[in-house]
């Protein structure tokens, strides 16, 4: 496939169906919920057809799969992607409290 920009690189994210928790795709049927298992793509178009196929073959336990710009550790380079691989922070209790990751509103 035809690489699109050399410094640039994509994670497909969705929402776990049931916990509704930020995920990122593996690969095959596997998803993680730390995004330093997300697979890396640098193909713009492979990252997208990755998403279309998990958002029509796997509906019935995600949501909402989409692409996302990342550094090529991973990272998300948007904020509000960033702010999702911590969990939701509109509230004191579930993971944030947990991992003493908690905000306040």
């Amino acid at each position: 496939m035809k690489q699109l920009d050399k410094d640039k690189a994509y994670l497909v994210t969705a929402n776990d169906l049931l916990s509704g928790d930020a995920i990122f795709y593996q690969g095959g049927n596997t998803w993680s919920g730390d995004v330093k298992d997300a697979a890396l793509f640098f193909d713009l178009q492979e990252a997208e057809q990755a998403a279309v196929t998990a958002n029509d073959k796997q509906a019935s336990s995600i949501v909402g799969a989409y692409v996302i710009a990342a550094h090529k550790d991973k990272s998300p380079i948007k904020n509000r992607e960033a702010l999702r691989t911590t969990g939701p922070t509109n509230y004191w209790h579930g993971k944030q409290t947990q991992q003493g990751k908690a905000h306040h509103v």
